[in-house]
C-alpha cells in the first residue's frame, strides 16, 4: 500500500520527503477534458489542461505545435466523440489520433502517452446522429495504437462510464454527453489508480 502512495505522489507531482517532484502531465482533448480542473483535482500544480471544447481529432492535430512540450512526462489524450458528431469517418478519427501519438512521441520521446477511451453518450437524454454502438468499436482500434513497449498505454474509461446498455451513466452526465461532477470524480478516480 505504500509503495503504491509513494506511486501516485510521484507520478502527479507530489513532494516526497520535503523535495518538490516536478512532473508535467499534459492532457489533451475536446470540451469533457477541458471541463475539468485537473490540477486541483489530481493536486498537481504542473498539470496542463490543452482541452479545447469543439475539437475534433483534426483540429488537434491542426494546434499540436501548442501542446507538445519537450519537458512532458505524461499526455492524457481523449478524443474522437466530435468526430463521431461531425461524421468524420472512424478510420480517420484513429488514423490521426495514431499521427496525433507519433507527433508527440517526437516531441517528447520518454514521455507516457495514455490513450483513454471515447465515453459513452445518453442518447435518452440527447439525441444523436450517429449509433451509439459505434463508439466500441472505434475504442477497440484506438487501443490497437496502444504499444506499451513504446511507452503508449490504452486506459478503458467505457466500461466504468456505460451502463447495461452501453449508455453514458445518468449520475455521470449533466446533457448526456459531457460530465456531471460525479463523471469527474469517477474519472480522477481511475487516474488515480492508473499503473499501480
Amino acid at each position: 500500500m505504500l509503495l503504491r502512495t509513494l506511486f501516485v505522489l510521484l507520478f502527479f507531482g507530489v513532494a516526497v520527503s520535503g523535495s518538490a517532484q516536478t512532473n508535467l502531465v499534459v492532457f489533451v482533448g475536446d470540451s469533457i477534458t477541458y471541463g475539468c480542473h485537473w490540477a486541483a483535482v489530481l493536486g498537481n500544480p504542473d498539470i496542463v489542461n490543452q482541452g479545447v471544447s469543439g475539437n475534433t481529432t483534426r483540429d488537434i492535430l491542426a494546434r499540436l505545435d501548442s501542446i507538445a512540450d519537450p519537458q512532458a512526462k505524461t499526455y492524457f489524450i481523449m478524443a474522437g466523440i466530435n468526430d463521431l458528431r461531425k461524421n468524420i469517418r472512424p478510420d480517420e478519427t484513429v488514423s490521426n489520433i495514431r499521427k496525433i501519438v507519433l507527433a508527440l512521441k517526437r516531441a517528447s520521446p520518454d514521455a507516457d502517452i495514455v490513450l483513454q477511451s471515447i465515453l459513452p453518450v445518453n442518447s435518452r437524454i440527447r439525441p444523436f446522429m450517429f449509433g451509439t454502438s459505434i463508439i466500441p468499436e472505434v475504442n477497440a482500434k484506438i487501443r490497437e495504437i496502444a504499444s506499451p513497449d513504446a511507452r503508449v498505454f490504452f486506459l478503458d474509461l467505457y466500461s466504468t462510464f456505460a451502463d447495461e446498455h452501453g449508455r453514458l451513466k445518468e449520475d455521470y452526465t449533466v446533457d448526456g454527453i459531457h460530465l456531471s461532477a460525479a463523471g469527474y470524480d469517477a474519472w480522477a478516480d481511475i487516474l488515480r489508480l492508473w499503473r499501480q
